[in-house]
């Protein structure tokens, strides 16, 4: 096996190599045993998912009911949640598939799991064998299929967990998104863990990017027979990448400020930007991150809008520039904001403050101490987003006013 090293510099020392994938060693017992996705050839229709449906929509009985021939066993189900990152995930211990505890929840990992796809005929509908690569030849026997076109996931994740209930359709439309969120957060972990403790190869591994596809496996009995019977499917969390292509289009107001944003001669970090991120990451569970930028973009906009007014008031730039290290954002949000507009004109104002406080003060110990509430949701990580965007609003207003 060629290993090929690349260091950083100004020079690209072009070389041909063959690329290998010749890695036959045994699947190891400790993950098989928490992934049903390592033992199984689970075959789908690439153009076929289940995705939520556009607000406006009311799914009634003519659509029929998801794998409604699943009963409950002991009062719940067995699910498993998977999904595939756009880059490899290391070894660990020489190993392909481990299991990485993390707090009570079992992460499972693979770098040899593949989507092959085959056609059936002219007319037919792409398809792929979820598989792991060693199983590809059983699979192709017992499909009967004479070809198969293997296309790596580079990091496959999946974990196991039960939920009590029953009945498995309310189950997932109830908890999917809480189900794919703290799934999110926790492949953030192992990343930040990855990154930790190989600093050397941390570039390799980014920022989580968004996850939008999953798959999910619910377990159960056969409601005709009782014995154990399970589906799996494709899940898409987000209705805007849930087609084969875009389904989202910047319309004629955005697309302009879109090409205004580009043709800007410098890349002006206007407050905006910032929160636009912070709605990214907070969607993501990256619930730290976001109240870094929540505060940033709040900073952003309230210093000018400070300095301004000392300008205007005659305070020279030195002495601007000597005072102004001692101010944060505790200052500019509790006590100088209020001595630069009325803010009885603001709306809710109460609110958007102690939203914002919340976040300043979070903020902090995430940042000088590396830790955030074991309480803290998303929902107020939103709500602290929605309040900086007020923030943003009224200062742009009163500017334009004046």
């Amino acid at each position: 096996m060629i290993v090929l090293v690349i260091k950083m510099n100004q020079l690209f020392n072009n070389v041909t190599i063959q690329l290998v994938a010749d890695d036959a060693t045994r699947i190891d017992e400790s993950a098989v045993t928490k992934s049903a996705f390592l033992n199984s050839a689970i075959s789908l229709k690439s153009d076929l998912v289940i995705a939520p449906a556009a607000e406006h929509l009311v799914k009634d009985e003519s659509l029929g009911h998801l794998w409604e021939d699943i009963r409950p066993v002991d009062g719940g189900f067995e699910f498993e949640l998977a999904t595939g990152l756009p880059f490899y995930l290391p070894y660990f211990r020489g190993k392909a598939e481990y299991v990485v505890p993390i707090g009570d929840v079992d992460l499972v990992i693979s770098s040899r799991m593949v989507r092959c796809y085959y056609s059936s005929g002219p007319e037919a509908a792409p398809t792929y064998v979820l598989v792991h690569r060693l199983a590809v030849p059983q699979a192709q026997e017992l499909l009967g299929i004479e070809q198969l076109h293997p296309v790596p996931i580079q990091g496959f994740v999946s974990k196991r967990f039960r939920e009590d209930g029953e009945n498995v359709e309310e189950l997932i439309r109830a908890r999917l998104f809480e189900w794919t969120s703290a799934f999110t957060g926790e492949i953030s972990r192992l990343l930040d863990a990855i990154r930790f403790s190989d600093p050397e190869q941390a570039e390799a591994y980014p920022l989580l990017p968004p996850l939008h596809h999953f798959w999910l496996l619910a377990r159960g009995a056969d409601a005709k027979d009782g014995t154990e019977l399970f589906h799996v499917s494709q899940f898409i969390v987000d209705l805007r990448h849930s087609g084969l292509r875009s389904v989202h289009g910047l319309s004629e107001e955005p697309a302009d400020l879109f090409e205004q944003t580009l043709a800007a001669d410098t890349h002006e970090a206007r407050p905006e930007m910032a929160l636009s991120l912070a709605k990214a990451l907070e969607r993501h569970n990256r619930l730290g991150m976001a109240l870094v930028l929540i505060c940033t973009a709040c900073e952003s906009a309230l210093a000018p809008a400070y300095k301004g007014f000392l300008e205007g008031r005659g305070v020279s730039n030195k002495k601007l520039k000597e005072a102004w290290q001692d101010i944060g954002l505790s200052q500019l949000l509790n006590l100088h904001l209020a001595t630069i507009y009325d803010l009885s004109e603001m709306p809710d104002c109460a609110q958007v403050l102690g939203r914002l406080n919340w976040a300043r003060r979070v903020r902090n110990d995430y940042v000088h101490e590396a830790k955030l509430p074991d309480d803290i949701t998303r929902q107020q990580v939103g709500e602290a987003i929605e309040a900086a965007e007020m923030l943003v609003r009224f200062l742009d207003a009163s500017e334009n006013a004046g």
